[in-house]
């Protein structure tokens, strides 16, 4: 996160994966009107200038988090632009107060684009803009431009958590194993918080929380929700992307550059082309990067364990 100060307003919202600005826009008025009944911008005052608003908020501490896409807003006017709404409250609500908001796992679609371009387009002109933060789905070039070029939008790439923060996001599903066993299973999931609660029900539920048993199966687990997602995900991929998947897919073990280089599923690419697609598809959290211990230590891509079970499953045939 951007630094922030403490009296501030915060939100925080986890999408989908169709996630719509509408969702979002009646995610943010139910979470904010159980917050400050009467403090609610109402479509004619967010639509005003920010200057004139009459909208007040706390000035106490406040900090959100709202994880149910299903949140309900009042019905809405079907011409309602929800994009022009979402940030007129956001910058309205702003001028009273700093305001920092994170969507988390934002679809790539047309209609987040042009939010995206719509939000920088406005806040610029903005000294007290609210912050905006968010992962994507998918690093696209167009994106990272925007994000470059705005003080007011941040992106930021979710790395996987530990051992220790694992036995704490997992505490509720009491999982039990030694740390060799606890290790395993992060490694083996990469980090993924995603992955490893989702795992950790199954656990809990079909093995009675041990560790070890379900590691005997010696196989990924990927539940129907995970599948659909990455499915989804590789799907959107540029086709060159698609290539370099198929060429990792085939290949047991992690390849070179030089070795995709030499691979005809990719076609003729510079290698500076390559090098880029790569970085997309490492920001996606579809491959990953490493380097060998022996004498050549070169670096090495491959894709990660759920991934390639998912595209074995689905686009290997």
């Amino acid at each position: 996160f951007p630094s922030h100060d403490r009296g501030s307003l915060c939100w925080r919202y986890v999408c989908e994966s169709k996630a719509t600005v509408q969702e979002v826009y009646q995610a943010w008025q139910s979470w904010y009107q159980n917050l400050d009944p009467n403090g609610l911008l109402s479509e004619s005052e967010s639509g005003a200038n920010a200057e004139d608003t009459s909208t007040q908020a706390s000035a106490a501490d406040k900090d959100g988090t709202d994880t149910d896409s299903g949140a309900s807003g009042t019905a809405e006017d079907a011409t309602t632009d929800y994009t022009q709404e979402l940030i007129n409250q956001w910058c309205s609500l702003s001028q009273q107060e700093p305001l920092l908001i994170c969507l988390d796992d934002l679809p790539n679609t047309l209609e987040w684009q042009k939010f995206f371009q719509q939000w920088v387009a406005v806040t610029e002109k903005m000294p007290q803009a609210p912050k905006l933060c968010c992962t994507y789905a998918a690093k696209t070039t167009w994106l990272a431009s925007l994000a470059a070029s705005s003080a007011r939008l941040y992106l930021w790439e979710c790395e996987g958590i530990d051992l220790a923060m694992a036995q704490v996001c997992l505490a509720k599903w009491q999982l039990k194993g030694d740390l060799s066993h606890w290790q395993t299973l992060v490694d083996l999931y990469r980090g993924s918080p995603r992955h490893l609660r989702r795992t950790a029900d199954l656990i809990g539920n079909l093995f009675n929380g041990q560790i070890n048993e379900f590691l005997l199966l010696d196989e990924i687990y990927v539940d129907e929700a995970t599948q659909q997602q990455l499915k989804e995900q590789i799907s959107a991929c540029e086709p060159v992307q698609l290539k370099l998947l198929a060429a990792l897919a085939k290949s047991k073990t992690p390849l070179t550059l030089s070795q995709l280089t030499q691979t005809q599923t990719v076609g003729k690419l510079s290698v500076m082309e390559r090098l880029n697609h790569l970085e997309s598809l490492r920001w996606q959290n579809l491959i990953e990067v490493s380097r060998t211990s022996n004498s050549d230590s070169q670096t090495r891509y491959g894709l990660i364990p759920v991934v390639r079970e998912v595209y074995q499953q689905v686009f290997a045939s």
